[in-house]
């Protein structure tokens, strides 16, 4: 299972709560994203956290 730990960088606890609940949220389009893009990176669009 893939994990959402910040690896590089600072988000205030009050938005990093926001980035973690979008990432459970979207977690499959996330995983099947990542795959798709493979070497080249042609990722497809997803929709924005709000």
């Amino acid at each position: 299972m893939a994990s959402n730990t910040v690896i590089s960088g600072f988000l205030p606890e009050h938005k990093l709560v926001l980035v973690r609940a979008w990432v459970e949220i979207h977690r499959e389009e996330l995983l099947a994203n990542w795959h798709a893009g493979g070497p080249e990176g042609e990722f497809f669009r997803m929709e924005p956290l709000r």
